[in-house]
């Protein structure tokens, strides 16, 4: 059974993988299909004096999310990726019974299964959180299908189902 990968991260999938982070999970979506809802509650039926300020609320917190999602996020990730040299470079992914070993040119980081907090993922990426806004980034592709799968079922079964 292969157990490891071998990438290098682009700028560009970089990009793509930090707007996957930046997106609302679904717990947080529930929560602003609420708030958006109430807005629009208060928009149509509120009374007079407060029938704008639902409006622009509605607009602002719409506008603001696509904005930040769009446009913040990609040239915030581009600059971080142009600092963050050890990303640069060839990458390897190797499972191991309790956790997996992410290895750099700079060296090794071995995280266990207990020691992660949550992950996500979409058809291109799999991201893998340490902390609420510290990820490993696994791009799925052709060359990493069994070892992606296998990462997947040991994330569910350790971790539980993705955000």
């Amino acid at each position: 059974m292969n157990n490891e990968i071998f990438y290098t991260i682009s700028e560009k999938d970089f990009i793509k993988a930090y707007r996957l982070a930046a997106k609302a999970s679904k717990k947080q979506l529930i929560w602003l299909y609420i708030g958006g809802f109430l807005l629009l509650c208060l928009a149509l039926f509120g009374p007079e004096g407060l029938k704008n300020l639902g409006w622009i609320s509605l607009g602002g917190g719409a506008a603001g999310y696509f904005l930040t999602l769009y446009f913040l996020t990609p040239r915030q990730a581009k600059n971080h990726y142009r600092n963050y040299k050890s990303i640069q470079g060839q990458l390897s992914i190797k499972l191991e019974n309790d956790g997996f070993v992410i290895k750099t040119e700079d060296g090794n980081n071995y995280a266990k299964w207990d020691k992660l907090l949550k992950w996500r993922e979409n058809n291109q990426y799999m991201l893998i959180y340490l902390a609420p806004k510290l990820f490993y980034l696994i791009p799925k592709n052709e060359n990493s299908n069994e070892v992606v799968k296998n990462l997947k079922s040991s994330l569910l079964k350790n971790i539980g189902q993705p955000i």
